[in-house]
């Protein structure tokens, strides 16, 4: 069960560190 959790959490930073990537990559363009 913890490892799940632990699956889950990478993902997570996953999604997020491309989500801020791409906000960063806007503003530079913008």
């Amino acid at each position: 069960m913890g490892r799940g959790k632990v699956e889950l959490k990478r993902i997570e930073n996953k999604i997020n560190r491309q989500v801020t990537f791409a906000k960063r990559r806007n503003g530079l363009l913008k």
